[in-house]
């Protein structure tokens, strides 16, 4: 359950980064890259901590054990180590 909520709140933040960077393409704002670049590293660091902890809440014996679990976790980070290695082609 614990999880869940910082699955939700790194969704929530990302959500108005990129409305943000939206309504700013709107405006034709020439700063939109530098907010979208920002929205990004901001995804990346949390992934990367929801990672760390969902890596310790799993440490323990019995926990975590399951195949589902692996296979979760395993996705998860494969997905935020494809985002590391395309955000930084995407400069401007």
């Amino acid at each position: 359950m614990f999880l869940r909520y910082i699955v939700v709140r790194v969704t929530a933040v990302q959500y108005d980064g990129l409305t943000d960077v939206k309504e700013m393409l709107r405006s034709s704002d020439p700063l939109a890259h530098r907010r979208l670049k920002g929205t990004m590293d901001i995804l990346i660091k949390n992934c990367d901590a929801y990672l760390t902890i969902h890596a310790s809440l799993l440490a323990g014996s019995g926990a975590g054990k399951t195949k589902l679990d692996r296979y979760r976790l395993k996705t998860c980070k494969n997905y935020v180590v494809s985002n590391r290695q395309i955000h930084p082609s995407q400069r401007v």
